[in-house]
């Protein structure tokens, strides 16, 4: 594969969408309507690149204003748009949406003719799925002749070279002659795919079976290797690729739901992507598939906070920051936040296990033999003494399977946090030391903030991007891009320092994911450290803890 070709490529119809611009009201209420472009494998192109990843639309508009800007808006968001024709004498396809108060769409389809079942596939388009990692495509396009013999043409090339197969029925009853021809074609376009993506209206329309669970069984039964079941504010349903089971979703303030679905299609084929290199060869189970699902999940809500198909397709910034912002996040639930737990086990890993145990927390253990080591903390209210025991040792294989979780979570998440010594040549991207560990960094005594200042910026020099310094009562200090920045805080008597540091990370990187100017991360981060310290034992603070002292932090630079 060339290293230039694009990743994802994308086969069926582009058409313009012309959005209600009222919600809740159907066709004939709508007061106005907005063009955008769509069509749900065009959607899926953009929603691929807009996520990071190369992707390519193949297809067919007409020779009308409609297709010259539907070329245009392609390529404005950086998909590949050298295998999109122009089909003579057909129009651009133009359907009218509205979502109206029930939650279903109301849809209007205008032209007979329409240029995308006017697609032809060429030699270079062939060329461009040979060359691709994800073939996807739909069942529009099978409607009818030439797009339907182009299709199968393209299904069956991405077989013969071995490319993953990615297949969104996207059922529009009313484009069909009748149900029956839809049925049958769009079985023919299922069989050859790896992986399905079907809303609940679809699943039963094509097993006739009620219930999520036996439809999508029913689906892999017939060749697919992975079939997952949309199921709006519910999440998603998966059967295949050793595993089943449901995802939730994510609460989200909707304005219109046209491109969820292209939405999650997009979201899942970049976190395939991310997890393996070819998922033709190995595609992923267990807690990396439901990784991934989760971020397809995010990136579908994200779509239905904004109207339209394209303009609604997330960035990977903002599905990252709705991931670390979101109520049904998987990490220090208290400050909102997502994440995943590995290591270790017996009594005291069984206790830790314990009281991470929430439905916002994800954990994944690694269990060794021996005992997790306790860290006492043993305080009169003045003063504080710690005890900090030695752990069993780690073996090989424990080691091993530890660093396979840290890979695979390591391509779905947002950012990995690490504690501990790092190892010979390891580069982070931000560190947080206290006081006393920047010195050992710097290997001088650190007492004046200028001191504490010229050291961070060294360690800004070493090739770190951001490094926070925890002063403890002082507050912390902030450099990055030979910038430097003093957070102080309120003189106040802590109830318990344990896991104030902790804090300060946790919601100053959450800032930092939330595309927060790095002052005003530092800010809210230092808040939440300072909330810490006034709860007792390891508790961690809550938002509203954050937000009532955030006024209470100054910032200025340093």
């Amino acid at each position: 594969m060339s290293p230039t070709s694009p990743e994802v490529v994308c086969l069926g119809e582009a058409l313009i969408d012309l959005v209600s611009q009222k919600s809740g009201v159907g066709l004939d209420g709508a007061p106005g309507f907005r063009k955008a472009a769509g069509g749900a494998p065009a959607n899926v192109a953009v929603g691929v690149s807009r996520l990071g990843r190369g992707a390519a639309f193949l297809g067919a508009v007409g020779e009308d204003p409609f297709g010259t800007f539907l070329r245009a808006e392609l390529a404005r968001h950086n998909v590949n748009v050298a295998g999109v024709g122009r089909a003579r004498a057909r129009r651009t396809a133009v359907a009218l949406v509205s979502l109206k108060a029930d939650g279903d769409h109301d849809f209007l389809f205008y032209g007979d003719r329409p240029a995308h079942l006017g697609l032809c596939l060429t030699p270079p388009m062939r060329s461009m799925i040979r060359d691709a990692t994800i073939f996807h495509y739909g069942s529009i396009s099978l409607i009818a002749e030439p797009a339907r013999r182009a299709t199968l043409a393209a299904i069956r090339e991405a077989r013969h070279a071995h490319r993953f197969c990615s297949y969104d029925p996207n059922l529009r009853l009313n484009l069909w002659p009748d149900a029956r021809a839809a049925r049958r074609w769009i079985w023919e376009g299922l069989r050859h795919a790896d992986c399905v993506k079907v809303n609940e209206e679809e699943l039963v329309f094509l097993t006739g079976k009620h219930g999520v669970a036996r439809g999508l069984r029913a689906l892999v039964d017939a060749g697919p290797r992975l079939a997952v079941a949309t199921l709006g504010r519910e999440g998603c349903a998966y059967y295949g690729a050793g595993g089943e089971g449901k995802v939730p979703g994510f609460p989200a303030r909707v304005v219109d739901t046209t491109g969820a679905g292209d939405a999650f299609v997009a979201g899942m084929l970049v976190g395939l992507l991310d997890a393996s290199p070819d998922p033709s060869v190995a595609l992923p189970d267990g807690p990396v598939l439901e990784a991934i699902l989760t971020f397809a999940n995010a990136a579908a809500a994200l779509s239905t906070e904004r109207r339209g198909g394209i303009p609604s397709l997330p960035s990977r910034r903002q599905v990252v920051a709705f991931l670390a912002l979101a109520p049904a996040g998987r990490r220090l639930p208290h400050i909102a936040g997502s994440g995943r737990c590995v290591f270790s086990w017996r009594a005291t890993g069984r206790r830790v296990e314990e009281e991470l145990h929430h439905p916002e927390i994800q954990i994944d253990f690694v269990r060794v033999e021996g005992e997790t080591r306790i860290n006492l903390a043993i305080t009169d209210g003045r003063s504080e003494i710690k005890v900090n025991e030695a752990g069993p040792p780690i073996g090989a294989d424990a080691r091993a399977a530890l660093l396979e979780k840290v890979r695979a979570y390591a391509r779905t998440s947002a950012a990995v946090v690490l504690t501990g010594s790092l190892p010979p040549g390891a580069r982070p991207y931000l560190i947080k030391p206290n006081l006393a560990e920047a010195e050992t960094l710097v290997r001088i005594s650190l007492t004046m903030t200028e001191e504490i200042r010229r050291a961070a910026v060294e360690l800004v020099d070493r090739g770190i991007d951001i490094v926070v310094i925890s002063l403890g009562e002082r507050g912390a200090l902030m450099a990055c891009a030979r910038q430097a920045w003093l957070a102080e805080i309120p003189h106040v008597q802590p109830v318990s320092t344990v896991g104030a540091g902790d804090s300060l990370l946790a919601r100053l990187l959450l800032g930092l994911l939330e595309d927060m100017e790095p002052p005003a991360a530092l800010r809210v981060g230092v808040a939440a450290g300072l909330a810490s310290a006034m709860l007792p034992g390891s508790w961690v603070c809550t938002p509203a803890d954050v937000e009532r002292l955030i006024s209470q932090v100054t910032v200025r630079t340093a």
